[in-house]
């Protein structure tokens, strides 16, 4: 036997929202903002476009203390594969050019594992400096 409630709802509560109210849907939370997606896609093909015919910058040896530093195995030049922010990519420093440095995939994986070599190497930038003081 099912249980019957003594008083049905009102009809206009009936006519608006059915006879038995809606079931509540929880819906995850956003891995990035609307405005954010937005500005990502306009990036990556911006990017796309950018490093078209980029070189890698960071091809060749680089003298850092009196050691020799190679960020890459290329000796040779050869196409780049990622954009490196040196800067950041937090707010407005996303779609600023002068920050990106076009590197090969190898490139980047070193320059993300040894970031005290790569910031004399001049890939990072401080928060302080502008990009004409940039040593890339």
């Amino acid at each position: 036997m099912t249980y019957q409630p003594r008083n049905r709802k009102a009809p206009w509560y009936r006519a608006k929202f059915g006879e038995k109210p809606k079931r509540r849907v929880f819906k995850p939370i956003r891995k990035t903002s609307r405005d954010q997606s937005r500005r990502l896609r306009i990036y990556h093909a911006r990017v796309k476009v950018w490093k078209r015919d980029k070189i890698c910058a960071a091809g060749g040896l680089f003298f850092i203390n009196g050691k020799a530093i190679r960020f890459c195995s290329g000796s040779l030049p050869h196409k780049c594969d990622d954009c490196h922010h040196a800067k950041a990519k937090a707010g407005h420093l996303l779609m600023d050019e002068r920050y990106w440095i076009p590197v090969c995939r190898e490139a980047h994986t070193n320059i993300r594992e040894h970031p005290i070599e790569a910031r004399a190497a001049g890939f990072y930038i401080g928060a302080w400096q502008h990009a004409e003081k940039a040593t890339v």
